[in-house]
């Protein structure tokens, strides 16, 4: 992929990464529902306030200059997307039978995301488009810190 990242722009940048917040946010309000039908109301309330925040944020990069264009994916980011991916056919289980399961999911697909943005910053030739993607991974990180507190208070919940 180093070769593809090298020559990314920002429009292809925000397209891609419109792509990777609407799979979360979907993701999220899949869970979110999962965990209320099996009774784990904070937990559902926790994905749908992270659900919200990527939609914010889905907004926010559709409405940049450089958004509002989330075309096709170009081959080398399907590739790179199914090798992350839960199984061979690149789908991934979007319906968890437990709250860890929901949260672990969830934390797979951020940490998907963070890789790929990291994988930008380091290789991108322009200095905007690698400056755009570092600032992209702390974001993720970010979520992925309260998704790493909601897993801790669940194992936390067992162990007592």
């Amino acid at each position: 992929m180093a070769s593809e990242a090298q020559s990314l722009t920002l429009a292809e940048l925000y397209s891609q990464a419109l792509h990777l917040e609407r799979d979360i946010a979907a993701r999220y309000r899949v869970y979110a529902r999962r965990m209320r039908e099996i009774g784990a109301t904070a937990v559902a309330e926790a994905f749908e306030k992270l659900e919200l925040e990527e939609q914010e944020r889905s907004r926010a990069l559709a409405e940049s200059p450089h958004g509002g264009n989330a075309g096709r994916r170009c081959p080398w980011e399907e590739v790179w997307e199914r090798a992350w991916a839960s199984d061979a056919s690149g789908q991934v289980d979007l319906i968890p039978s437990n709250p860890r399961q929901a949260i672990l999911d969830a934390l797979s697909a951020k940490k998907r995301a963070e890789c790929f943005y990291i994988d930008i910053s380091d290789d991108a030739h322009s200095l905007a488009v690698r400056v755009c993607a570092a600032e992209f991974a702390v974001m993720d990180r970010r979520q992925m810190l309260k998704l790493q507190s909601m897993l801790a208070e669940q194992v936390s919940g067992i162990a007592a």
